[in-house]
């Protein structure tokens, strides 16, 4: 798979609502069709259990996935993320209702994104120039 074809941001957060009080730590993957967060810890509590893989956890499919992403096509590594980490977890991005980045310094950068079954989610990316390269990768 071509770098172009996506982005990789090994640490960052979500918040899922600013009313479930719920927050998750992991890596994100962007393609053009989906956004991808593999949790390390959701909510304070362990990350989630692989279901229907092979593997035991979310930091040891993270190590395989990024090991493996020159040998996949982009369908491919879209669906063992899917898989993976199921739909609480993944976004198509043609389905978002809205989506902004931020490129502010501090709190004042960020994403957002909002979806008809969890409403408005932020998401922590750093640094600044992350978010640039996010905001051009999607056009916005």
């Amino acid at each position: 798979m071509k770098s172009t074809e996506y982005i990789h941001i090994p640490k960052g957060s979500m918040n899922h609502g600013f009313s479930s009080g719920e927050v998750s730590t992991g890596e994100f993957y962007f393609t053009k069709n989906y956004m991808f967060l593999i949790p390390f810890t959701n909510g304070g509590m362990t990350g989630i259990e692989a279901h229907h893989t092979d593997f035991t956890n979310a930091k040891e499919f993270a190590k395989h996935i990024n090991d493996e992403l020159i040998s996949m096509n982009i369908e491919e590594f879209e669906n063992k993320l899917k898989q993976f980490v199921g739909s609480k977890f993944t976004f198509k991005v043609s389905e978002l209702e809205k989506m902004s980045v931020q490129i502010g310094w501090w709190f004042f950068g960020g994403m957002r994104i909002k979806t008809k079954e969890n409403g408005l989610m932020s998401m922590n990316v750093q640094p600044k120039a992350v978010r640039e390269q996010v905001k051009q990768f999607y056009n916005l």
